[in-house]
C-alpha cells in the first residue's frame, strides 16, 4: 500500500489522501487514481496546497470569509487564491440610517415596556403600558370622574357591580384602584412616554452629528423600565 494524494482536476486544490493499492500483475506499481500524485503537501495556516506545474504551491485560502466594504455591501470569498482587498472591513459598517432604525425599535420597545406609579407607602409599582392597557387605564379615569361626580373623594376605591377594581401589575401583584390611582395611572404613562421620547431625540441629535458612529450605543442612557 502506498500513500497518494489527490486533487482537483480543474484548480489543482488538494482533496484527499487514497491508499493506493499494489499491483497483483505488475509487483512495484500501485493503482492511483487518475490527478494523483506520491508528493504530500505541507499546508501552511491560511494557506491551502495547489498542484501547479508539478509541485505543490500554497496559495491564500480564505474561502467562507466574509467581508463588508464601505459602501455596506457584504461579499462572502468562494475561491482559492482570493483576497479580502485592503480597504475591507470585517463588520457593517453602521450607518446613521442603521442607527436611527435601531433607536427607533428601542424607543417603541421602551414605549410598551411599563412605567412607574407611586402607590402610596413609600410604595412604587409598574403598570402595563401596552396599547390595550393604556386604553383600559382611561377607563378607569372616566370612573374616577363619575365617582367624584357623584360626590366620592380621591381616596375612594373604585368599584364596578359593587366591588373593588383590583389591578393586576407587572410583578403579579394586584393593586386597588383608587379614583387617585386611576388619574395617576394616565399621567405616570404620560410621563413615562415622554421621558422616552425625549431620551431618543437626544440620540437621534448624537447620531446625525457624531463624526464616529462605530462605538455609538442607542441602548445606554434611557429611562428604566420594569426589570431593569
Amino acid at each position: 500500500m502506498k500513500t497518494v494524494y489527490l486533487y482537483d482536476p480543474s484548480t489543482g486544490a488538494y482533496r484527499s489522501t487514497y491508499d493506493a493499492q499494489e499491483s497483483p500483475l505488475v509487483p512495484g506499481q500501485f493503482i492511483a487514481p487518475t490527478h494523483s500524485v506520491d508528493v504530500a503537501p505541507t499546508p501552511e495556516p491560511g494557506a491551502w496546497p495547489v498542484w501547479q506545474s508539478g509541485a505543490w504551491v500554497n496559495v491564500p485560502d480564505h474561502r467562507g470569509a466574509v467581508y463588508y466594504l464601505p459602501d455596506g455591501s457584504r461579499h462572502e470569498i468562494a475561491e482559492l487564491g482570493i483576497e479580502p482587498p485592503p480597504y475591507a472591513l470585517e463588520s457593517a459598517p453602521v450607518t446613521v440610517a442603521q442607527l436611527l432604525e435601531a433607536l427607533d425599535v428601542e424607543r417603541s420597545r421602551r414605549w410598551r415596556a411599563g412605567f412607574p406609579v407611586q402607590i402610596g407607602g413609600g410604595i412604587t409599582k409598574w403598570f402595563h403600558s401596552d396599547e390595550f392597557s393604556l386604553t383600559q387605564h382611561l377607563g378607569l379615569k372616566d370612573k374616577a370622574r363619575d365617582l367624584l361626580a357623584a360626590g366620592g373623594a380621591m381616596s375612594d376605591a373604585i368599584t364596578i357591580s359593587g366591588q373593588t377594581v383590583y389591578w393586576s401589575t407587572m410583578d403579579g401583584s394586584p393593586v386597588a384602584i383608587t379614583a387617585q390611582l386611576a388619574f395617576d395611572l394616565v399621567s405616570s404613562a404620560g410621563l413615562q412616554q415622554a421621558l422616552v421620547f425625549a431620551a431618543s431625540q437626544v440620540h437621534r441629535a448624537a447620531i446625525n452629528s457624531a463624526e464616529d458612529l462605530s462605538g455609538y450605543d442607542v441602548l445606554a442612557n434611557w429611562p428604566a423600565v420594569f426589570g431593569e
